[in-house]
């Protein structure tokens, strides 16, 4: 595979995002290309992080072709690049690094970016803004290109994940180590993720997050989520399998100010 990185400066993103969004919608089903917004190392002092925009890019076939295909977003000068050829798993092993939790404290929120809007103007900004004034330089933004084979209208139906015509799987997983800054990094990422809301279509069920609003619909949506409980209700009559978000369950989080934090630190209700 063809992988790697390129990082742009964050105080760029409404140009780089938008160009980046127009190339990824043209990209055909052999590449992704996973956006990253963080702090990463100063490749001109490696001793301070600042905060950049990274894009991703996976091709799934021959080095040189994978890397015409990224000659758009090489054109707009990133001032860092790593591009590799090598066996996926080992891609993913050293890619996947850079989002490890490892023994932190985490939260984690997320929501879909559209069909055909992708990216807009007030999305960038509020990243950009939210990104200035989180209060951990750990936490991040990461999107997963959900196109290729996520897209295809024959699996239309063929599972609860409801989701397969949207752009972008947006993940936003704040990280930290003193446990006296709870507070402070989850309601810096709440009201990052509320700041996104207008443009985010559910949310993803593997980045489960118990201060989700009506968590089943935006995981599942209709009529994905009745079918589910039919089926639960056959497979389990008992509710043996049952947890704070189980497709059965009838928890809401109380989402009025203080934020009350205790879903975060249980699975049964």
């Amino acid at each position: 595979m063809l992988g790697g990185q390129l990082a742009f400066s964050l105080e760029r993103a409404e140009e780089v995002i938008a160009a980046y969004d127009a190339w990824a919608k043209k990209l055909p089903a052999a590449m992704a290309a996973y956006g990253y917004v963080g702090h990463v190392i100063d490749p001109a002092e490696p001793t301070r992080k600042i905060p950049s925009f990274r894009i991703t890019p996976i091709y799934n076939g021959d080095y040189a072709q994978g890397a015409e295909l990224l000659q758009p977003m090489l054109k707009l000068n990133p001032f860092g690049v790593q591009l590799y050829s090598m066996p996926l798993p080992k891609l993913e092993m050293d890619m996947g690094r850079t989002t490890l939790v490892d023994d932190r404290l985490a939260y984690i929120r997320s929501g879909m970016i559209g069909g055909e809007s992708g990216w807009t103007p007030a999305m960038i900004k509020a990243v950009q803004k939210a990104m200035a004034t989180t209060p951990s330089k750990d936490s991040f933004v990461v999107w997963t290109h959900g196109r290729g084979k996520v897209n295809d209208p024959a699996l239309t139906g063929q599972g609860p994940y409801p989701h397969r015509d949207k752009r972008y799987i947006f993940e936003l997983k704040t990280i930290w180590d003193d446990p006296d800054d709870t507070r402070a990094n989850v309601e810096w990422a709440f009201d990052f993720g509320e700041s996104l809301k207008d443009d985010f279509h559910g949310a993803y069920v593997n980045y489960i997050d118990p201060l989700q609003k009506e968590w089943a619909k935006a995981y599942y949506g209709e009529p994905n989520l009745t079918e589910l409980r039919r089926i639960k209700k056959q497979a389990d009559p008992g509710g043996f399998f049952k947890f704070q978000q189980s497709v059965d369950s009838p928890f809401e989080p109380d989402l009025t100010r203080p934020l009350d934090l205790s879903p975060l630190n249980r699975t049964i209700i």
